[in-house]
């Protein structure tokens, strides 16, 4: 295995070893799913066209299995997270 791909590994195993986050918002919750590996954005209702696009621009997928807008736990899915919340919220 190259250096890479074991640091890969090792903020992978970090990564589940922290505490779920879940945080609640208006109209949608931010959850960091540490068993799949994933960053969810789940809302209480289908979001409209805007909002979606705004997801999928910055990499969100719908799953429906787990009924949230989700992309790889990473720290570039934790900033695209992020970046759309600040939309949602109006804080841009």
């Amino acid at each position: 295995m190259t250096d890479f791909e074991l640091m890969g590994l090792a903020l992978e195993e970090a990564a589940k070893a922290a505490a779920p986050v879940e945080e609640e918002r208006s109209g949608y919750t931010y959850r960091e799913d540490t068993e799949a590996m994933r960053v969810q954005l789940i809302f209480d209702g289908k979001p409209d066209d805007e909002t979606r696009e705004l997801l999928k621009r910055n990499g969100f997928r719908w799953s429906p299995r787990n009924s949230a807008w989700q992309r790889q736990l990473t720290a570039n899915g934790k900033y695209a997270a992020h970046q759309v919340m600040d939309v949602l919220d109006g804080n841009v």
